[in-house]
């Protein structure tokens, strides 16, 4: 609610203070990459995957296995300090390697199942939520994209779903 000047009332400000608190977010997508690829490639499917131009994907969970016998789960609703650049996305990694325990972070040594049944399909006429973006399933994509890319123009052709507009 406004008033008639445009300003914000008192009103507002208080469901906006409330709304984030009352709202459990929940993980609507589960991006999962649990076949080989290049270590260099790992800040750039972390940013594909969970970060958006001024925020992140708190609907979206990674599942990435780094190397064989190391594969994290990262759920942005619970890790702090992640930032999109590659750096620091590495350093992550480094202290991950070296024992650390950072939360938000489960490290397994083996692909966890998918947490949903439904996966993103090539013929994108078929999107339930909740749902699993398997870049190794989407061969119309992996075929003519690298991998970062497939996972971005996934999460866009979901984003278009949830506003109701046709996938591409």
């Amino acid at each position: 609610m406004t008033s008639g000047s445009g300003k914000h009332t008192s009103d507002d400000r208080a469901i906006s203070k409330k709304a984030p608190s009352e709202v459990e977010e929940s993980i609507l997508r589960e991006v999962r990459i649990c076949n080989d690829f290049e270590l260099g490639v790992f800040p750039l499917i972390v940013n594909a995957s969970l970060f958006l131009s001024n925020s992140i994907r708190r609907d979206t969970r990674l599942v990435i296995k780094v190397e064989e016998n190391l594969v994290l789960v990262i759920d942005p609703r619970k890790v702090r300090r992640l930032y999109p650049d590659s750096e620091s996305i590495l350093g992550i990694l480094r202290a991950i390697k070296g024992g650390k325990e950072i939360t938000g972070i489960d490290v397994n040594s083996a692909c966890p199942p998918p947490s949903f049944e439904n996966f993103l399909e090539c013929s994108l006429n078929n999107i339930r939520l909740p749902v699993v973006i398997d870049p190794s399933k989407l061969n119309c994509l992996s075929e003519r994209y690298p991998l970062d890319q497939v996972v971005i123009i996934s999460h866009i052709i979901i984003d278009r779903f949830l506003e109701g507009k046709e996938p591409l």
